[in-house]
């Protein structure tokens, strides 16, 4: 593991290969070495995503691998093994699993664009963030105050999820003198939610 940790950081910092031909080769030789009794295909997915991330692919905080190897877990063990059964021999062959690596990043990129071009606002929120938000959008307009005791959520929490969904653009803040915040809510004037 020492060995495969340090060549994957000499390529990654030399860029003598695509960073994702580097990431896909330290998956393969991480799985084939198997360093853990159990869940080694999980920390792969893991170590993949961070990795990417590490290599500017930010469009993978928005598209999990996990996700997309998860709806493929057919192929990717097939991927798997055909690419391990050749390993360290005179016909070895990297192919199948680079092939469905590559495909692996395609369907995340493609993932991410269309969240990026739809309003899928709520891929984004947290489940507390999604019930203010809903509550919201039931209310029209809301204080903070209300939509605490609506939700349960803590008052200086729902003040949070408010400035994150201002942020975001979608619900915009009057300032109401029986409260004395910026905390009255109404529908987003574009949008209508």
């Amino acid at each position: 593991m020492r060995e495969l940790v340090k060549r994957t950081k000499e390529q990654l910092t030399q860029s003598i290969f695509p960073p994702l031909l580097v990431i896909a080769n330290f998956v393969f030789e991480f799985l084939a070495i198997h360093p853990f009794q159990d869940g080694n295909g999980r920390l792969s997915r893991l170590l993949t995503q961070l990795l990417m991330l590490q290599q500017g692919y930010g469009f993978t905080a928005y598209a999990s691998h996990e996700s997309v190897i998860e709806s493929e877990k057919i192929a990717y063990y097939q991927a798997l093994n055909k690419t391990q059964v050749s390993r360290k021999t005179d016909s070895e062959n990297l192919l199948p699993r680079l092939e469905f690596f590559l495909g692996v990043v395609r369907q995340q990129g493609l993932k991410a664009i269309s969240i990026s071009t739809q309003d899928q606002i709520e891929v984004n929120l947290s489940p507390r963030q999604l019930n203010i938000r809903r509550l919201l959008q039931s209310e029209g307009q809301a204080t903070r105050k209300r939509l605490s005791e609506q939700s349960g959520i803590p008052y200086d929490t729902v003040g949070q999820i408010l400035q994150k969904l201002v942020k975001m653009g979608k619900i915009e803040t009057r300032f109401d003198e029986r409260d004395g915040l910026c905390d009255d809510l109404k529908k987003h004037p574009e949008t209508g939610r």
